[in-house]
């Protein structure tokens, strides 16, 4: 679990260097990418520490399924967690593809472009 903390303090400072250098520059618009990666490695980091992610659907699987029990998945294993937990996971892996998407278009659309 410690190669998630290292790998997030890599990330964070490589994030912090890269608007830096960006504001420096004065070209606010290459901001945007950066700020949309955000959120997938927050999930990334939620669902390494916690166990898993939460598009398992668990209530398809009906040897393990309780009401009121919610789980995280990660390569077949099952993690029973709160359900604050189970939602703070689902709601961050919801935004965090659609950022990770918004991201990959907007940085091809801007090498495609290569006005810079």
């Amino acid at each position: 679990m410690t190669w998630v903390y290292v790998f997030f303090a890599i990330f964070a400072v490589n994030m912090v260097y890269s608007v830096w250098k960006t504001v420096a520059a004065k070209r606010y618009r290459d901001l945007i990418p950066l700020v949309l990666m955000v959120p997938f490695f927050v999930f990334w980091v939620f669902s390494a520490s916690l166990g898993g992610s939460a598009w398992n659907q668990a209530e398809t699987n009906y040897e393990l399924y309780e009401a009121g029990h919610y789980y995280l998945v990660s390569h077949g294993k099952y993690t029973e967690v709160s359900y604050g937990s189970y939602l703070c996971v689902k709601v961050l892996e919801v935004v965090g593809i659609i950022s990770f998407a918004a991201c990959f278009v907007i940085s091809l659309i801007k090498n495609i472009r290569a006005d810079d």
